[in-house]
Formats: structure tokens, sequence, C-alpha cells
């Protein structure tokens, strides 16, 4: 069994990117956005794939643990599945017996309204 398949897979990533930034011709002229240089092109694209891949890995890695991403920022927030569940299944329950509460008094005041009539 492999201890470390993210690992792995992170590498496989840049050696793909890297080749695939090699192999990558240059269009003619190069674009404004690579310098002018043909080898800042191919740079941008081989740093595009990868940044590509590393993130489907990363949510691939992530859906494997069963978690997933609440925001992307400088850190990711990873949620804690099931923390404080039993408090919110609670909260839950106040919530419907409130509306049955709700409901059964609108029902109940059904006949006092004058354009029931």
């Amino acid at each position: 069994m492999l201890r470390r398949p993210f690992f792995l897979a992170t590498v496989f990533a840049a050696l793909l990117s890297t080749a695939a930034g090699l192999a990558a011709g240059a269009p003619r002229p190069v674009p404004a956005y690579a310098l002018q240089a043909a080898s800042v092109y191919r740079a941008e694209v081989g740093l595009a794939l990868f940044a590509a891949l590393h993130l489907v890995g990363v949510c691939l890695r992530l859906a494997w643990h069963g978690q997933t991403f609440t925001r992307i920022g400088s850190t990711l927030e990873v949620p804690e599945v099931g923390k404080d569940f039993e408090h919110q299944l609670v909260a839950l329950a106040a919530h419907c017996e409130e509306h049955d509460r709700r409901l059964r008094h609108l029902e109940g005041r059904r006949g006092d309204h004058p354009f029931s009539r």
C-alpha cells in the first residue's frame, strides 16, 4: 500500500506539467503577457497546467477523506463533519415544534377571517 499517494500525484503532476510546458509551441507573435519570450510562454503553460492538476488533486484528496472546501483564501478551512450534531438536532426539533404550534394556531383562526365566509 502506498503511504503517501498525494505526494506521488503531486510529483507526477509537476513532471507532466513540465513536459507539457516544454513541448508547448509558442504562437507567433508571442503574446505580450508572456513578455514577448517563448520560454516565458512555455513556463506559463506549465505552471497553469500544474495549478489545475494540483487543484484537482487537492479536491480528490479531500473527497477521499470525506471533507470539502468551505472557503479558499490564504488557508483552507475544512469543516469538521458532525461537529455539534446533537445541538443542531435539538435546535431543529425546537424549530419544528414552533412551526407546528404556529400552524395549529393559524388553522384554529381560519374561521375568524371576514372573507372566509
